[in-house]
């Protein structure tokens, strides 16, 4: 009497279904993630070209400008450069966790891919002993 592994065979063909439907969202996520990460860079990259001349600014307005006026307007430099320091300095750290969460979906998508590769090796052997039953 032989046994019949029709339920095993199944089983693992959803398995793998299944898993594989997870992957294919894994890496659209991923997709997605990467996409948004880029344009994030392309901003935070401008902006810093930006930080960067104000002091060049604030230098060139410096002849005709003095007293209170001067004093003002450097203040008025400084928080600027301050509040823009912070924003990419946070933009940064967003960043960074946008890299985190890439590779944990990469960690993910790859073990779902060693997971998908067993089920199927373990598939296949069912699969044999299947048909070795039935002749």
């Amino acid at each position: 009497m032989s046994y019949d592994y029709s339920s095993e065979i199944y089983s693992l063909q959803n398995q793998i279904a299944d898993m594989s439907r997870e992957r294919t969202e894994i890496l659209k996520k991923i997709s997605v993630l990467k996409q948004n990460k880029s344009k994030i860079e392309s901003k935070k990259k401008a902006v810093s070209e930006q930080l960067a001349t104000y002091d060049a600014i604030k230098n060139k307005a410096a002849s005709n400008f003095i007293g209170t006026r001067r004093d003002d307007f450097d203040s008025k430099v400084k928080l600027l450069k301050g509040a823009v320091t912070s924003w990419i300095n946070s933009t940064q750290n967003n960043i960074d966790l946008i890299n985190q969460k890439i590779a944990t979906y990469t960690a993910e998508a790859s073990n779902l891919s060693i997971g998908m590769s067993y089920a199927n090796k373990t598939l296949n052997y069912y699969v044999y002993m299947q048909n070795q039953n039935n002749k």
